[in-house]
């Protein structure tokens, strides 16, 4: 049977109604306050998690575990971090009271960091356990991958350049998320430069006002820079209007 994760030590006799030095203390916001007096109308028996109590609450956890920090800074809940039979740590005991700082003999044990991010290690001012080589490498990996992904900002002013350029303007929204995923840096703008710079003046694109040009994103999306001309240009190009780039 595993053993239970709350301890309550209680300095009152166990009664419906609540002292009102917890039901006025200004130090609690009154959510934090009602977590605090539904916590300490439980059974002393209840055995219950942060996830529980928010569940019970009809609260998220995050929430939950706001309302926790606010009862720890005011002294009606402590946690500790105790060991199993190997020496590992086990998860963190939460140790509640109804007159703030008194934790009874329990509460002398190593209190842990103020940080109710239990998962997957409940104490993080304690050693945690050596990182596998697979996590580290899956950890690197990401932090290589946000170190080359280049900044919105830039993304964005590329995104604006080829739209200014490009002759049909149909479907921004659509061609923004191609080009979010493609990524593009300036090198592959002047590769698609270059390709518009012919693609623009062929027929396919200028008959009928342009009736058969893809859409931007169709053309995104297809890789059609990656396109080979079927026409021979004459001296001089495609056709008099030149093209620097995106």
């Amino acid at each position: 049977m595993a053993e239970r994760q709350i301890i309550i030590h209680r300095t009152m006799p166990k009664e419906t109604r609540i002292q009102n030095s917890i039901i006025w203390d200004k130090k609690l916001s009154i959510m934090a306050r009602f977590s605090l007096i539904a916590m300490l109308s439980l059974p002393d028996t209840w055995d219950y998690s942060v996830r529980g109590m928010a569940i019970i609450l009809d609260i998220s956890k995050d929430t939950m575990s706001k309302y926790l920090r606010e009862i720890e800074s005011a002294g009606y809940l402590k946690r500790i971090q105790p060991h199993n039979e190997k020496g590992a740590f086990a998860k963190a005991k939460y140790i509640i009271t109804d007159n703030p700082g008194d934790f009874g003999e329990e509460g002398n044990a190593e209190a842990c960091h103020k940080n109710y991010d239990t998962e997957p290690w409940p104490c993080h001012n304690l050693s945690a356990p050596v990182k596998s080589p697979q996590k580290k490498r899956t950890e690197e990996k990401n932090v290589k991958k946000k170190q080359t992904k280049k900044s919105s900002s830039e993304l964005d002013m590329l995104f604006e350049r080829f739209w200014a350029v490009y002759p049909r303007k149909k479907g921004k929204q659509d061609a923004w998320r191609v080009w979010e995923k493609l990524n593009p840096d300036k090198e592959l703008c002047f590769t698609m430069a270059a390709a518009l710079k012919w693609q623009k003046c062929t027929a396919q694109w200028t008959e009928e006002g342009g009736k058969y040009i893809p859409y931007p994103a169709t053309w995104l999306r297809h890789r059609r820079w990656e396109d080979e001309p079927d026409e021979t240009p004459e001296a001089g190009g495609y056709c008099e209007e030149g093209y620097d780039g995106i």
